[in-house]
């Protein structure tokens, strides 16, 4: 069975976000799937991708016109800070944006997932032991109605 365009979309994403290019790799939480954190030692890190849909529009008043699926693919970055400041947590949150660049596009089950906006950064925030920094990548694709 296909998956309708929601699903096809979330999916691309996430499994893009799984072949990231890093060295050494790193552990991914991904979605409501079991996961253990890495242990708080200097210098661990680790991603957590988290799935923000907006609303889907209607291209047209057709019953069959296309659809519009966009959001925000959210995908933090984590680091245990020692005493190293922040900018090695800046530095590994830039590679996740690297990985999502403006252009980027991804295609899973004939869903092309299209990064259509620069991915950005917010501020570094506590969530003890951890330090992390929320990339945000906005994502627009687009399919037939119903699916």
């Amino acid at each position: 069975m296909t998956d309708t365009a929601d699903v096809a979309v979330e999916k691309a994403l996430l499994d893009y976000l799984s072949q990231i290019a890093l060295s050494p790799a790193v552990p991914i939480a991904m979605p409501y799937r079991r996961f253990s954190t890495p242990n708080a030692v200097a210098g661990a890190k680790w991603l957590r991708a988290s799935y923000l849909p907006a609303t889907k529009i209607a291209l047209g008043v057709d019953d069959n016109s296309a659809n519009q699926i966009s959001g925000i693919f959210q995908v933090d970055a984590l680091y245990y800070i020692d005493d190293d400041g922040e900018l090695p947590l800046a530095r590994f949150a830039q590679s996740v944006m690297n990985w999502f660049a403006r252009g980027t596009k991804i295609t899973i089950d004939n869903q092309e997932v299209h990064i259509w906006h620069t991915p950005y950064r917010g501020r570094a925030m506590k969530d003890d032991p951890w330090l992390f920094i929320p990339v945000s990548i906005p994502f627009i694709a687009f399919s037939t109605n119903p699916a």
